[in-house]
């Protein structure tokens, strides 16, 4: 079946079938979170999701994360490599820009959406986090996913998912594809050489994990 490919290890089904999205609390420009405080959070609407630091096995290395029933991480800023410190910080500035530093004032990771209007940042209870210019949104963790798919979230061509050395893309013929150390074709689906045993290019593919755990392209 397709999910028992090895892919499948990008893809954390959670059986929600209540999930409902829903206006979320908007979040000030100015506003930062900190490694210092773990119990500092940017929480959704109906508490599913928080956006929070969380440390990797009481170690010195810390992540800013959105997780789930706040123990799962489903984002992480910046993927696997983007380890922060005790002293680092994730700040939503008046510019607009989201970006993670850390204890050293180092840039780790930015959405680089300053001067781009941004208004307001909000969690929602899909578990997408936002940046907005009024009602529009200019940035979303859902557009810049690490190695996760939520329900209802749309995995489209110009997307990655990475683990470790693997990576997994969605082409632009419709073939899922999973790479390791972003070269090596480590398994392709094959899915356009079983259509008419021919390549065909598909308008605009998009992968997507239903609230009721049907994962379709």
């Amino acid at each position: 079946t397709l999910l028992s490919t090895p892919f499948s290890l990008f893809f954390f089904l959670f059986f929600f079938f209540f999930l409902l999205i829903s206006a979320a609390a908007d979040i000030s420009p100015g506003s930062t979170l900190y490694a210092s405080n773990p119990n500092q959070t940017w929480t959704s609407p109906n508490n599913t999701f928080s956006l929070r630091f969380i440390s990797h096995g009481g170690s010195t290395t810390y992540s800013a994360a959105i997780t789930f029933d706040n123990i799962i991480p489903v984002w992480i800023a910046g993927g696997d490599s983007a380890a922060a410190d005790f002293s680092s910080s994730l700040q939503f500035l008046p510019d607009g820009n989201l970006r993670l530093l850390n204890g050293s004032s180092a840039v780790i990771r930015q959405s680089n959406t300053a001067g781009l209007g941004v208004s307001s940042a909000a969690l929602d209870d899909s578990g997408n986090f936002v940046l907005r210019k009024g009602n529009v949104t200019v940035w979303s963790t859902f557009d810049n996913p690490t190695d996760t798919i939520l329900p209802n979230q749309n995995f489209t061509t110009n997307q990655v998912l990475r683990s470790g050395f693997y990576s997994f893309n969605l082409l632009s013929s419709g073939d899922l594809i999973l790479r390791w150390n972003d070269s090596n074709v480590y398994w392709n689906s094959g899915l356009t050489s079983s259509i008419n045993n021919k390549t065909t290019n598909l308008t605009s593919p998009s992968l997507v994990l239903q609230s009721i755990a049907i994962l379709s392209l």
